[in-house]
């Protein structure tokens, strides 16, 4: 018989209490290895309980009388109140427990959870919606600058709760226009993501600034874009100012206008900005294998809104947005369709999008032709008849660009550009000519309101790809109408001019005129189908 002694398989189920000295040294250095308590051997029954990233000051005592367990009392975050206020309220806590008063019933010696300030809750928003790629990175960029650059000057320590109508209201006021009403956008679309317990009862700041009435007016953009009616529009001045951006104005080799530009980019980015309605971004961040040649189709990965959330946008190639890829593809020497004039390994710089459209529109004031009907920026600054003088051009670029003339640069804002003007043209001339709705919401990127749209209708490429292409056409006859192009094809027994924009390209073709050319009378109407595929309608 073997007497030697066994060793047992029975786990010791009560483990070593742990526990060590409470001091402000230790707690600010304290990091729990598990979930669990940690006891203060200074201080009797006060511990500290952690689960998960959260570690809280507790009482912990045991009254018979009160309970058959130990009363547990919530004190505070270790990280939001000092040890000296914790071991008070302590005290308080085993005062009561002796006295048979359980504090969690009386509501005595809870500390409050702090409220996080209004700068933490976007903070935090946005830094989850980055994570999760649910915010694209244009928006992500604008919102983190509102935060860093602007809501930093509300109240320090502002939250929902105890920020009130006065501090808002100063805060709201002290801001541009623009930057407070994209803050208060912020702080209301922060607001609406909150529990009904982080809300605490607290008015939408969004709201208090409608009952204040003290709401920023919105701009009215929808008169920002190229005119396109009568002999003398908009488009063709644009189209004009596009062939002069690269190399200037230098009549007996003087520069009167000098080059806007070094880079063919920053011209062909513009017109196609005008030829296609798309998003700023989405055509400055194009790249080839994005073009379909064979297909005669562009995908555009994200059209809008949340990052990789939207279904691409399929755009069908015209015969003139072709002949602008043909054009490119040729001299590539990037990824990126439009790359940076600095790096070609990146996407055009939407700063100087901007910057060059503004440029435009003054060469569109001091170079173009301009009707007594039409009204020139510069002639309601009391300029004479003669502006196309050097001395008028560096005068204007000048005050353009430190900005200190508000009402020129608005002027010159709303002659439409800018992306966002020449995409509101395309839209308004295939409206003009009777474009259906269907195809200018598939044009746009835009999903269909109705229930048949959104789940019945597919837009076919063929007709997406006819309805651009007649409103090519219409602007193409709008900048051949601008410069007197057209002239009587005895062959065809038609009125015709040679394509400005294919020729821009490379491309020599005949377009026929439509039924608005040279005559402010008459409406835009649909051009005729196209029955082979050509650039125009007789090509060279």
């Amino acid at each position: 018989m073997n007497d030697t002694k066994q060793p047992s398989n029975v786990v010791k189920l009560v483990q070593p209490k742990e526990e060590g000295k409470f001091t402000q040294p230790f707690i600010d250095k304290f990091k729990p290895t598990k979930n669990g308590r940690f006891y203060a051997t200074n201080h009797p029954n006060l511990c500290i309980r952690t689960q998960g990233t959260s570690s809280v000051y507790y009482t912990r005592k045991v009254n018979k009388k009160l309970s058959s367990g130990a009363i547990e009392v919530a004190i505070g975050n270790i990280k939001e109140i000092k040890l000296s206020e914790a071991v008070k309220i302590h005290q308080q806590n085993i005062a009561l427990i002796a006295s048979n008063v359980n504090p969690n019933k009386v509501d005595l010696g809870i500390q409050k959870e702090k409220e996080p300030t209004i700068y933490e809750y976007v903070e935090a928003r946005l830094n989850r919606l980055e994570k999760s790629n649910n915010m694209a990175d244009t928006a992500l960029k604008l919102n983190k600058g509102l935060l860093n650059n602007h809501l930093i000057w509300l109240p320090k320590g502002a939250t929902f709760s105890n920020l009130t109508d006065n501090q808002l209201q100063e805060f709201y006021l002290s801001r541009t226009p623009s930057v407070a009403r994209q803050c208060i956008s912020l702080l209301g679309a922060t607001f609406n993501k909150l529990s009904p317990k982080q809300k605490r009862d607290s008015e939408n700041p969004r709201e208090v600034i409608n009952r204040l009435e003290i709401v920023h007016k919105t701009k009215e953009r929808k008169d920002v874009y190229l005119n396109f009616g009568g002999k003398r529009g908009d488009i063709g001045r644009f189209f004009e100012a596009l062939t002069l951006a690269e190399h200037g104005y230098a009549p007996e080799e003087e520069y009167i206008i000098p080059s806007l530009t070094t880079s063919r980019t920053s011209i062909d980015i513009f017109m196609m900005y005008l030829l296609t309605s798309v998003r700023k971004e989405n055509i400055a961040n194009l790249k080839w294998s994005e073009v379909d040649f064979d297909n005669e189709e562009i995908t555009l990965l994200e059209p809008k809104g949340r990052k990789g959330q939207d279904e691409p946008q399929l755009l069908p190639m015209s015969p003139y947005l072709k002949a602008l890829l043909e054009f490119r593809h040729k001299s590539k020497t990037s990824s990126y369709v439009f790359p940076s004039v600095t790096n070609d390994k990146k996407g055009f710089d939407h700063k100087l999008i901007d910057h060059l459209g503004t440029k435009l529109a003054l060469v569109m004031c001091i170079y173009g032709s301009w009707n007594k009907k039409e009204n020139n920026p510069l002639q309601k600054k009391g300029e004479d008849k003669n502006l196309l003088s050097r001395s008028v051009w560096d005068k204007y670029s000048k005050i353009v660009r430190q900005g200190t003339d508000i009402e020129l640069r608005t002027s010159l804002n709303k002659m439409g550009t800018k992306p966002h003007g020449l995409r509101r043209t395309l839209t308004n001339v295939a409206e003009t000519i009777g474009i259906g709705s269907r195809n200018l919401e598939a044009i746009l990127a835009r999903k269909p309101t109705d229930v048949t749209g959104r789940h019945y209708l597919t837009i076919q490429s063929d007709s997406l790809r006819e309805a651009l292409h007649n409103t090519h056409k219409t602007i193409d006859n709008r900048i051949a109408e601008y410069f007197g192009l057209s002239y009587l094809d005895k062959e065809e027994g038609k009125e015709m001019f040679l394509s400005p924009i294919l020729g821009f390209y490379g491309i020599k073709s005949l377009i026929e005129t439509d039924k608005a050319y040279m005559d402010c009378g008459h409406s835009f109407e649909d051009l005729s189908r196209i029955r082979q595929y050509q650039y125009g309608d007789k090509d060279l």
